[in-house]
């Protein structure tokens, strides 16, 4: 019975933690001040087992005047063209779908993973 009782705790304390961290995110890129937003990036074409765990760090407001870079957590970094095209989510994974990005100018696609809260967030660093 405790570990039904620590499992419902760990799950209602990660929903609440997540949806604080949203709100903080929303608000950070409304004022235009750098975010991290928590994902996996792998190449389109790549199998779906190989998404490199890291977090997509967006400086600035605005397709021109900011950055944006996928930092993994071995410290590794790509760095992303703002004011690209986003498809069509795949939502086979209800919880973290994963949405192609192709990067403006004829970049490579490139496939992240994230959780469903953070979708339009990511969805709104990177196109506006």
């Amino acid at each position: 019975m405790w570990e039904i009782a620590g499992d419902v705790l760990e799950f209602a304390a990660d929903a609440g933690l997540r949806s604080v961290r949203v709100r903080r995110i929303e608000r950070r890129l409304a004022a235009g001040q750098p975010v991290r937003i928590p994902c996996g990036l792998r190449r389109a074409g790549v199998q779906p087992e190989t998404f490199v765990d890291g977090g997509l760090r967006v400086v600035g407001a605005g397709a021109e005047c900011g950055s944006a870079a996928f930092v993994t957590r071995s410290g590794g970094a790509r760095e992303l063209a703002r004011g690209g095209i986003f498809g069509t989510p795949d939502t086979s994974q209800a919880e973290y779908p994963t949405i192609p990005y192709a990067a403006p100018g004829g970049g490579a696609v490139v496939v992240f993973q994230v959780h469903h809260r953070y979708l339009p967030l990511l969805e709104r660093a990177l196109v506006a």
